[in-house]
């Protein structure tokens, strides 16, 4: 095989060239050109007897691209000298960028470079970074022989990282993991799965990818060894955050805004198309459910993203056939790194569709739990279409927290109170009240939080 190229430039001679190398059968850029070339007008190096040879080392450039807020990133080649500040020289980090692996962290300083008790790369190892520009990292290094490299994992969570160069079916990339039980759980930045005896991995991960940083629970200590390749040739589906289908629920969330998240494996009394998770009315995360055939079932795997260790959230289903958004009467707290349901046995959803109940009369039901702790679910009905006002009230009559403020369609409707007031902060344990003003209708109920 001989190559044919023929170079271009404004200069007539002077500039020096470099030659970059792409091995397709790998998919990677290789390192660098050992030889040097100067540009000169109108002359040819080599002929078809007697080509220039060029000699490609057999390291692989990689230029790896993170957008601004968190990325879970492992790396899969191994350079000289692996030192953060030397790996990450090229970033344009700004004061204030971070990145941490599971016991260690550094922020970068603009005077002194990344400054923490992270001071080397490890292979085996996913990490943390939360970047405030987008930004390129380029690195160069070599292929890792991931069959003589061992990642010791422990009971409890591992921060793993993947290090072959191609991308693997889920279930082969930790069959090495011959200890695995049922509630192992491996989970990307943007989706999870669950070990099930006798199935394997099981949930909307799929496939291991290059670069993605990953998080496993085990129950049970044990050696992960990666394959060296993939003979189902499944590889190379790189995965993304799941996206929305045009004329689909208008709900947004990106995973790099938020540090933690959990997983929950749950079924809905009623198919849908979605099942969003929020908190007030921002979305933390969604999923579209997927039938399972080993178990006969449809499940929805959800991953919730949050900023903070704690917090309420309540959730909501979608249907396209009719453009419908629905409540779902359950609520969680948020904790980071929980795992709610499993495959087996997954948390139960209660879809509540406000246009199947149309009441005779006004009414407004006495809030479930009572007293709570730290959510609770108000039920309302309206017989016309009436605009609605719900507030919260302290016992000196002062309003705390408006909950609803809108014109409804006839129907019976859920409302969630989180505790908090007004301006976010969360009220303390007490006696408080909430009332209802539709039309000529007026209603007072009494609550309470307990913590």
């Amino acid at each position: 095989y001989e190559v044919f190229i023929t170079i271009y430039s404004n200069v007539s001679s002077g500039e020096e060239l470099s030659l970059k190398v792409w091995d397709a059968s790998e998919c990677v850029q290789l390192g660098q050109v050992e030889e040097e070339f100067t540009f000169q007008a109108n002359s040819v190096l080599g002929a078809p007897t007697s080509p220039v040879t060029i000699t490609a080392t057999n390291q692989i450039l990689q230029h790896l691209d993170y957008p601004p807020g968190w990325t879970w990133l492992s790396f899969n080649i191994k350079s000289v000298d692996m030192s953060l500040n030397t790996v990450m020289d090229n970033l344009s980090s700004v004061n204030g960028d971070l990145i941490k692996s599971q016991t260690a962290f550094s922020q970068y300083n603009n005077a002194f470079g990344w400054l923490g008790t992270l001071n080397t790369i490890e292979n085996e190892l996913s990490y943390m970074m939360h970047l405030s520009n987008p930004d390129t990292l380029e690195m160069m290094g070599y292929e890792i022989d991931v069959e003589l490299d061992t990642i010791n994992v422990v009971s409890g969570w591992n921060w793993v990282g993947y290090m072959p160069l191609q991308s693997f079916d889920l279930n082969w990339a930790l069959s090495s993991l011959d200890n695995a039980i049922t509630g192992d759980l491996i989970k990307s930045q943007f989706s999870f799965a669950m070990f099930v005896e006798g199935l394997g991995w099981v949930g909307n991960l799929n496939f291991m990818n290059p670069h993605l940083g990953y998080l496993l629970f085990s129950q049970n200590n044990g050696d992960l060894i990666y394959p060296f390749y993939d003979p189902s040739d499944l590889g190379r589906e790189f995965e993304q955050p799941l996206v929305l289908m045009e004329n689909e629920a208008s709900w947004v969330v990106n995973p790099s805004d938020f540090e933690y998240s959990m997983t929950i494996v749950s079924t809905v009394d009623r198919p849908v198309d979605l099942i969003g998770a929020f908190v007030n009315d921002e979305c933390h995360g969604f999923t579209r459910p997927v039938y399972v055939e080993a178990l006969d079932k449809h499940l929805a795997f959800l991953m919730v993203y949050s900023n903070t260790t704690e917090e309420s959230i309540s959730f909501k289903g979608y249907k396209s056939t009719d453009n419908t958004v629905m409540e779902i009467t359950e609520a969680l707290d948020f904790i980071s790194n929980s795992m709610v349901g499993s495959p087996g046995l997954p948390y139960e959803m209660t879809l509540f569709d406000n246009n199947a109940l149309i009441p005779d009369v006004y009414s407004l039901g006495q809030n479930y739990p009572n007293p709570f702790n730290p959510v609770t679910t108000i039920a309302y009905g309206v017989p016309e279409d009436v605009r609605v006002e719900l507030s919260i009230y302290d016992i000196r009559g002062r309003t705390v927290k408006t909950l609803v403020s809108d014109f409804h369609p006839a129907g019976t409707y859920l409302v969630k109170w989180h505790g908090e007031n007004d301006n976010g902060a969360i009220v303390p344990s007490g006696i408080y009240f909430y009332r209802m003003d539709a039309g000529d209708y007026q209603e007072i109920q009494k609550l309470v939080i307990l913590k």
